[in-house]
């Protein structure tokens, strides 16, 4: 009887036949189409899952032996989709609201099959490299924007998911010139990518990550000795230059006039800052009240109307003048809350564990790779304060993309066949 290496070493001696090219070909084709879309397309990222889905069928036998669902962040990740499934349905049953609740977290389930299928692809690299062009792309369209007061209207309704997807890239590119032939194109890659969420996207979750990002980047580049001190002066030196932009002035100033007036709610000027101070005064009434077992995560939306109810009930006048806006929310634009509000202390408790053995898997990952997954999961950990980005579509499927794609690069590419 051969032993599985003996069988493992024909599989590999196989000669490719027409097949398995074109099958290749597809799937490195897939996974370019979709690392280009992921950055920017709803309707692009749906169209790649269905190819890559279909890829995932014609080399199931390989995936199963693959079992990336057993690398530690894919199952701990499967194990949050399956609490938020079986919350859901003991929350609300088995309904149409039911099943779009639970498919918000479908990058949940298709992260371990990107591993596999990147494992699985003769040149995984094409994905990164796709990836990064469609950065590059949405980079440009915000430059032309400044001169399309039109489209750039249009971009301003998706300019946190560009805030957050170009300020990832730039971050990766800088990790990787490190140990790259091409090391200062890389970074002027970067500083151009970063340069644009300063000064042509009005994010400010991008201008956090930049920030950010700035410090890790300092941090991995100065001698032992310095590190400190450039992780805390880098930012520094960022944050002056960021405020040197129109973009960031306006945001900034607006943040900080919210922040002054709308802490009293004596004003009713509706503003992305008071929208989102007032959200958090209603989420912090709900958690008071759900904390333990949660409203549900399809609940959310009429668990939040009754909280805002509540308090109409005591200022009617103040509630009399305020937006339709104010009264209605799908989330709490904050993944922490979103967790604890929708799944209880355990849906919280689960999604921080699924962090940390993020962090904890890029601690054993060798540089770049390690360098580059600690940054981006950092990066998704500050950024879900302010926003739900786990619900969110596009900074989802790009978080968890970008995830399966360094988890993949520490393995060798198995060549096992379907």
């Amino acid at each position: 009887m051969r032993s599985p290496l003996a069988i493992e070493v024909q599989e590999l001696e196989r000669p490719r036949t027409i097949w398995h090219k074109l099958r290749e070909w597809a799937l490195m084709g897939g996974l370019a189409f979709f690392g280009f879309a992921v950055c920017s397309s709803v309707a692009g990222v749906n169209i790649g899952k269905a190819w890559l889905l279909l890829m995932a069928l014609l080399y199931a036998p390989s995936i199963w032996r693959i079992a990336p669902w057993k690398k530690p962040v894919m199952a701990m990740g499967l194990v949050l989709l399956a609490f938020i499934t079986v919350h859901t349905l003991w929350h609300d049953g088995w309904s149409v609201l039911t099943r779009q609740t639970v498919n918000r977290y479908q990058e949940l389930l298709m992260a371990p099959i990107l591993v596999a299928l990147m494992i699985l692809a003769p040149n995984r690299r094409l994905f990164y490299r796709a990836m990064i062009a469609g950065a590059v792309a949405l980079a440009i369209t915000h430059w032309f924007a400044k001169w399309d007061p039109h489209y750039a209207d249009l971009l301003g309704s998706r300019r946190i998911s560009a805030g957050f997807v170009l300020s990832a890239c730039s971050f990766m590119l800088l990790a990787q010139s490190r140990e790259h032939a091409w090391a200062w194109t890389l970074r002027a890659l970067a500083v151009a990518l970063a340069l644009t969420v300063l000064f042509a996207v009005g994010s400010r979750t991008g201008y956090v990550m930049v920030v950010v990002l700035a410090g890790v980047a300092a941090w991995l580049f100065a001698p032992l000795r310095w590190r400190w001190i450039a992780a805390l002066s880098v930012p520094a030196v960022v944050l002056v230059l960021a405020l040197t932009s129109k973009n960031v002035q306006v945001r900034v100033q607006e943040t900080l006039a919210g922040a002054t007036t709308q802490i009293s709610e004596t004003s009713i000027e509706s503003t992305s800052t008071a929208i989102r101070i007032h959200m958090l005064r209603i989420a912090g009434d709900m958690a008071r009240e759900h904390a333990l077992l949660g409203v549900g995560y399809g609940g959310y939306p009429p668990a939040h109307h009754a909280a805002v109810m509540a308090r109409k009930a005591k200022d009617p006048e103040f509630y009399s003048k305020v937006p339709e806006i104010w009264m209605r929310s799908t989330n709490p634009h904050n993944e922490y809350l979103m967790q604890l509000l929708g799944g209880g202390v355990l849906g919280l408790v689960l999604f921080v564990a699924w962090l940390a053995v993020t962090f904890r898997a890029a601690a054993r990952l060798e540089r770049p790779q390690g360098a580059m997954l600690a940054g981006l999961c950092l990066a998704f950990a500050v950024a879900c304060m302010f926003n739900s980005l786990l619900l969110d579509f596009v900074e989802g499927h790009f978080y968890m993309a970008v995830l399966a794609w360094l988890l993949a690069n520490k393995e060798p590419r198995y060549n096992g066949g379907a």
